[in-house]
């Protein structure tokens, strides 16, 4: 089975700060995702969203 992580990585404000990244929801299909993505863009302006399709179950050894 396939899910959409919706994705947040924070950039650090300061110089040499870490970025950090935060998972934001899970959805079955992508247009739940895609809107859950529009609504986190306007309360947090400060980073980037990334929609990731994954399955379930499986191991990502370097991330997705």
């Amino acid at each position: 089975m396939d899910v959409y992580v919706l994705h947040f990585e924070e950039w650090g404000w300061e110089e040499d700060e870490e970025q950090s990244g935060t998972v934001l929801g899970v959805y079955e299909t992508e247009p739940e995702a895609i809107k859950a993505k529009y609504e986190a863009k306007l309360n947090n302006s400060h980073g980037d969203y990334t929609i990731k399709k994954m399955k379930v179950g499986k191991f990502y050894r370097y991330g997705a």
